[in-house]
């Protein structure tokens, strides 16, 4: 086994955690108001996961056993089956709900091809989350080809233009809200400063973390966990006023979410607790991948087909549909993924490991 490689269930119900609040923003017409806070914000914190995840299970390998070809393909077959699941539901969305979409064609060999749109508004027309997992492909290539050049001083560069490209896409731009940037045409340039910051927030927080050599809390630090989950949920819930709102979105994402996963990494649950994050990350992929259109599907079947209102037996409803969301993702986790996780996480031919979860080759 290389050295370094751990196993994180913390991160793993933080990933949920954040899956949830995503579908929660996305669902809020299916609950009723007030599911919808700064629920945006969990993009940032699956930059900020994936640095910490690829770093741990592929940096070491990088450096001595993979090339970037083999870690290129290994990415590709964790990202690619349930994206294009995603965007074959948001397809027939599409086709069923009669929404319009410009030249669909030329819209559905992007999609194929995962290319944004710049033609149109959303980038992922057929299934607009999908521009995250574009920038995660992306900012895992650079980080293979230049991981070796990726000293201290430069990633706090790194970190440092991507803040102020931040700042400036907010100041500038027509979004005032991190929670925006980068999934529509008009500010896919800040999507690149988002993940960028994100990301290597991310590699950096674990090689600091990698470089102590104090063991991981655990016992009657059980309950730390907990408290890790709930400051995760409070963060991307919470409503600040408007008038404070970029201000507040900046600090969680520059400064409190890398702090709270930073955190994260040293507390591990035992027991059931750690059964629980391992679920939840498992299906949190698949969750977020596949909600939006299954959502559209959804509200389709209750206001064309029987003819009810919208608000037609809120909030019940949502809590229906996020729990059909959830067993439909942990089945197709089941089946495009599961068999090729230990590939995922352990490169070919070389014999898995039961230390990194499958949710952790996000």
């Amino acid at each position: 086994m290389q050295p370094g490689r751990r196993f994180f269930a913390t991160l793993d119900g933080i990933r949920g955690v954040a899956a949830i609040a995503v579908v929660l923003a996305h669902a809020e017409s299916l609950f009723g108001a007030g599911t919808a806070g700064e629920n945006g914000l969990a993009v940032d914190v699956f930059f900020i996961l994936s640095g910490v995840v690829v770093t741990n299970a592929y940096e070491y390998r990088l450096r001595y056993q993979l090339s970037v070809i083999e870690f290129i393909n290994i990415r590709l077959i964790r990202l690619y089956p349930l994206y294009i699941l995603g965007t074959a539901i948001g397809l027939f969305a599409s086709l069923v709900t009669s929404i319009e979409t410009d030249n669909l064609p030329f819209t559905i060999t992007l999609a194929i091809l995962m290319i944004p749109d710049l033609f149109v508004q959303a980038l992922f027309p057929l299934n607009f989350p999908a521009w995250s997992l574009f920038f995660e492909l992306w900012v895992n290539i650079v980080y293979a080809f230049t991981f070796r050049l990726l000293t201290l001083r430069v990633l706090a560069a790194i970190m440092a233009i991507s803040a102020l490209g931040l700042v400036g896409t907010l100041y500038f731009g027509n979004h005032h809200n991190i929670a925006g940037v980068g999934w529509t045409r008009t500010n896919v340039f800040g999507g690149f400063f988002r993940v960028g910051y994100s990301f290597f927030a991310g590699v950096l927080l674990y090689r600091l973390f990698a470089s102590r050599k104090s063991a991981r809390y655990r016992d009657w630090h059980n309950l730390i966990p907990w408290v890790i989950l709930g400051l995760v949920a409070i963060t991307l819930c919470a409503k600040p006023p408007v008038m404070i709102e970029p201000y507040y979105e900046f600090v969680v994402a520059v400064l409190l979410s890398p702090a709270i996963i930073y955190c994260a990494l040293w507390f591990e649950p035992m027991g059931a607790a750690a059964k629980i994050c391992k679920f939840f990350g498992l299906i949190s992929y698949a969750v977020y991948t596949v909600h939006v259109p299954l959502f559209l599907l959804y509200k389709y079947m209750i206001v064309r087909v029987p003819g009810l209102p919208l608000d037609y037996l809120t909030p019940w409803r949502g809590f229906a549909s996020s729990a059909s969301c959830c067993r439909f993702a942990g089945r197709s986790t089941n089946s495009t993924t599961v068999r090729c996780a230990d590939f995922c996480a352990d490169g070919p031919n070389q014999s898995p490991s039961t230390e990194i979860p499958i949710s952790s080759c996000m």
